[in-house]
C-alpha cells in the first residue's frame, strides 16, 4: 500500500497565487488565495495577494482592508509599501503614495518593480525627469524587464525625444512581444513622424495582443481611415459594439464622416455620450471640442473648450487658442496673459518644436528685433544651423550661457501679440545658401519640366502617393520630396525622382524646393518651407485644417503662394482629375508670371 501524498504546503499555495496574480489570472489567483486565507487568516503576504486582486477589481473599500492589515502585520516590507501605494495613487492620495514607494525604494534600493511602480507615479505626477531616473535605475537592476523599458521610453515621450522613446518601445516589445502599451506607443510615436506604414503595422501588433480592447481598435481604425475606409469603419464599428459610449471611438466617428446625413448622427451621439458622463466631465467635454474642431465648427468648439478650460484641464486652454485663431479673434486668445517681458537677449528653438510650426515662427523674428532694438541671436538645435543663419547669428551650445534671458520661439506670438496683420508675410523671409542652391538647381534642371515635388500623405482621403501621381504624373516630372520610412512606397514606382536620398536636413530640404516649379504637400516641414520661399506649391490640407491655414481669395492667408486644397470624401468622383486641374492651372499661372 503506498504513502498518502503529502498535504501542499501553505507556503506553496501562496506562492502559486501570487504567481497567478502577476500573470493577471486573476480569478485563480482570488481562489488559490482564498483557500490559503482560510488556512491562516493572519499571513501578511495572502492579506497583500487579495489586496492586489480588489485593486485590479477597483474594490478599494476592500483593497484597503486587506492591505492595510498586511501593513500592520509586516511593517517595513518594501512589496506591501508599494501595493499601499498602488492603493493611495487609486484613491488620488498621490503624496501618500509617493511617501510609500520613497521608503520601499530605501528598503529595497535594487527592487526593480518597485523602481518601475515609482517611475510610473512619478510620471503621472509630470515630472518626467525624476521618473526617468527611475526608470533607469530599474534597467540597472534587471536590464530584461519590459515594463522598465516602457516607463522609460514614456519619460523619453515625455521630454519630446521620440527617437529615444522609439528605441526604448522596440526594446520592450523585442523582450515581450505581448507588450501591447509598446505596441501602441510605437504606433504614435511614428505616426507622429509621419512614418504611416510603420503606425499601422505597430497598431495592428497592439490590437492583435488584445482584440476586444476599444482603445487599441480605435487606434488602428484611425491610422486606417484614409489608406483603408472600409476597414476602419469596420472596427469603429466593433469598438461601439464593445464600449457604446467610448468617446474616442465617437470622436472618429464624428471625424470621419462621409456626408451631412452622417455627420449630424455622428456628432448627436458624440454630444449625447458627453452629457451622460456628466456636466462636470472636463474629458468628455474636451473629446467633443477637439472633434468639433476637427470637423471645422470652430464656434462650436470654443465653447466646449472653454467650459473644458474653466474645469482646468490643461490640453482645454491650447484647444481654445487655436479655436480662437481660427475665428480671426486673436486679442481674445491673449486676453489674461501675463504681460511680455520685455528683457529678452536671444531666441531660443526647442528640440521638441514642430518643424513646420519653427519655419511659421521665423516670420516674427524682425519684429522681435525691433522690439529688443538689437538683432537677437539664435539658440537652435544643431540640426537647424544651416537653415537658420542666413537669419539670425547663431549660438551653440557652448555659448548659451551668454543669453541669460531667451524667450522660446513658441512662444513669440502671444510675447508681440501678433494679430493677423502681424503674421502676414509681404516677401521670403527663409533663403538658401548660394553654394547649395546651385548644387540644387543644376541637379533638378536636368529633370523635363515642369518639376514637380511631392509628398503625400496616407492619412488625409485622396493625398497617397498614387493620388498625388495620378493627378501630377501626366503633366511633368514628379520628384519625390519624402524622407525616412515613406520613401521606401516609391519602390513600385521607379519613374519617380527620389531626392529624398540627397536631403541631408532641413537646408537640403529648402535648396530642393526653391529649385522646382511646383510643390504638392501636407502641413509638413515642405509646405511650410515652400510658403516661406515664396515658391508656388498646393497645400494639401484635411476637411479642417490648423488656423494657419485660412484662406484668403483662393490662397493662403499666410503663405500666398500656395493654394489650398481640402481632402475630398471618398465618394467625391475623381478627385485625382480635380487635383489635375488644380496643378494645370498653377502651373499655367506660373508660366505666365
Amino acid at each position: 500500500m503506498s504513502a498518502p501524498a503529502a498535504a501542499t504546503s501553505h507556503a506553496t499555495r501562496v506562492r502559486a497565487g501570487l504567481k497567478r496574480l502577476s500573470e493577471g489570472r486573476t480569478d485563480e489567483a482570488e481562489v488559490i488565495l482564498r483557500e490559503a486565507l482560510a488556512a491562516r487568516p493572519d499571513d501578511p503576504w495572502v492579506l497583500n495577494g487579495l489586496g492586489g486582486v480588489a485593486l485590479l477589481r477597483r474594490d478599494t473599500a476592500a483593497a484597503e482592508k486587506l492591505i492595510g492589515t498586511a501593513a500592520r502585520l509586516q511593517p517595513g516590507e518594501p512589496e506591501i509599501l508599494a501595493n499601499l501605494a498602488a492603493l493611495h495613487t487609486e484613491c488620488d492620495r498621490l503624496d501618500d503614495a509617493e511617501t510609500c514607494l520613497d521608503e520601499a525604494v530605501r528598503l529595497a534600493p535594487r527592487h526593480a518593480g518597485i523602481r518601475e511602480r515609482r517611475a510610473e507615479l512619478l510620471l503621472a505626477r509630470r515630472r518626467p525627469e525624476d521618473a526617468a531616473r527611475e526608470a533607469q535605475h530599474a534597467l540597472e537592476c534587471d536590464p530584461e524587464r519590459p515594463r522598465a523599458w516602457l516607463l522609460r521610453g514614456l519619460c523619453a515621450l515625455a521630454a519630446s525625444d521620440r527617437p529615444l522613446a522609439i528605441a526604448c518601445f522596440e526594446e520592450a516589445v523585442a523582450l515581450d512581444e505581448a507588450c501591447i502599451e509598446a505596441w501602441h506607443n510605437l504606433a504614435e510615436a511614428h505616426a507622429s513622424l509621419g512614418d504611416e506604414a510603420v503606425a499601422i503595422d505597430c497598431a495592428e501588433r497592439a490590437y492583435l495582443c488584445a482584440p476586444s480592447d476599444p482603445a487599441h481598435i480605435v487606434t488602428l481604425a484611425r491610422l486606417l481611415a484614409a489608406r483603408d475606409p472600409s476597414r476602419s469603419g469596420e472596427l469603429l464599428r466593433r469598438a461601439l459594439a464593445l464600449a457604446p459610449g467610448y468617446l474616442p471611438a465617437l470622436e472618429l466617428q464624428a471625424l470621419t464622416a462621409t456626408d451631412d446625413a452622417t455627420a449630424r448622427q455622428a456628432f448627436a451621439a458624440l454630444a449625447t455620450a458627453a452629457r451622460e458622463n456628466g456636466a462636470g466631465s472636463g474629458p468628455a467635454l474636451l473629446t467633443l471640442a477637439r472633434a468639433l474642431a476637427g470637423a471645422g465648427r470652430f464656434a462650436d468648439a470654443l465653447l466646449a473648450s472653454e467650459r473644458a478650460a474653466a474645469m482646468e484641464l490643461p490640453e482645454a486652454r491650447p484647444l481654445r487658442h487655436a479655436c480662437l485663431f481660427a475665428l480671426g479673434r486673436f486679442e481674445e486668445a491673449y486676453h489674461g496673459l501675463p504681460e511680455p517681458r520685455r528683457a529678452i537677449d536671444a531666441v531660443l528653438v526647442p528640440p521638441d518644436m514642430p518643424l513646420g510650426e519653427v519655419v511659421f515662427a521665423l516670420r516674427l523674428l524682425p519684429a522681435l528685433t525691433e522690439q529688443a532694438g538689437r538683432e537677437l541671436p539664435l539658440l537652435a538645435p544643431s540640426a537647424l544651423h544651416s537653415l537658420l543663419a542666413p537669419l539670425a547669428p547663431i549660438l551653440s551650445e557652448a555659448g548659451s550661457a551668454d543669453a541669460s534671458q531667451p524667450l522660446i520661439l513658441a512662444e513669440a506670438m502671444a510675447h508681440l501679440r501678433a494679430d493677423a496683420g502681424m503674421l502676414a508675410m509681404s516677401a521670403p523671409y527663409v533663403t538658401v545658401e548660394p553654394g547649395r542652391a546651385g548644387l540644387w538647381q543644376d541637379a533638378i534642371a536636368a529633370l523635363p519640366g515642369p518639376r514637380i515635388g511631392i509628398v503625400w500623405s496616407a492619412r488625409i482621403p485622396g493625398m497617397g502617393l498614387e493620388d498625388l501621381l495620378a493627378a501630377a504624373r501626366p503633366l511633368g516630372t514628379v520628384v519625390s520630396l519624402a524622407i525616412g520610412a515613406a520613401r521606401d512606397e516609391l519602390a513600385r514606382v521607379p519613374d519617380v525622382i527620389d531626392a529624398g536620398h540627397r536631403i541631408g536636413g532641413p537646408e537640403d530640404l529648402a535648396a530642393a524646393i526653391a529649385s522646382l516649379d511646383l510643390v504638392l504637400a501636407p502641413d509638413c516641414l515642405a509646405l511650410h518651407l515652400a510658403g516661406a520661399l515664396r515658391q508656388p506649391g498646393i497645400a494639401l490640407l484635411p476637411r479642417a485644417p490648423h488656423w494657419i491655414w485660412q484662406e484668403e481669395a483662393g490662397r493662403a492667408r499666410f503663405y500666398p503662394s500656395l493654394t489650398p486644397y481640402r481632402a475630398v470624401s471618398p465618394d467625391t468622383t475623381s478627385p485625382g482629375s480635380e487635383l489635375e486641374r488644380l496643378i494645370r492651372t498653377r502651373l499655367a499661372t506660373e508660366a505666365e508670371a
